[in-house]
């Protein structure tokens, strides 16, 4: 038996051949430039969200500066009901003076004067006569 032998490429099949790879770069280059196209639209959308990030980072820093703590809260809440506190006290007291003179005046009957001294909310324990 004979090797077999190797037979030469012809013209023709090398033009089949570069044919080939021709049509495969030109498709590879057509979906090389719609990616190219993607990625400009991409690219712009990112660029398009850094700003507008940049500016809500320039917010959240204002935000961060002025807003107050729940701590802060706390203590302005409890020394605002200490102060209301104080003002309750100062409007009962000048309301129990009030009934006591008029008690003293005889205006007033001792049951009512009883009934104001033990109302809320600082109710007194006893009477003073």
């Amino acid at each position: 038996m004979k090797k077999a032998e190797k037979k030469e490429p012809t013209i023709r099949d090398l033009q089949g051949d570069i044919h080939d790879v021709l049509r495969a770069t030109d498709s590879l280059a057509t979906s090389v430039h719609g990616l190219h196209e993607r990625l400009e639209c991409v690219d712009e959308k990112v660029t398009s969200i850094d700003r507008r990030l940049i500016g809500v980072e320039k917010r959240l820093i204002v935000v961060e500066k002025t807003m107050v703590t729940k701590d802060y809260l706390d203590e302005k809440l409890a020394d605002l009901r200490g102060e209301l506190v104080q003002l309750a006290r100062k409007g009962d007291r000048k309301l129990m003076t009030l009934a006591g003179e008029l008690y003293d005046e005889g205006v007033l009957p001792e049951k009512s004067l009883k009934d104001l001294y033990e109302m809320e909310p600082f109710p007194v324990v006893s009477i003073k006569k």
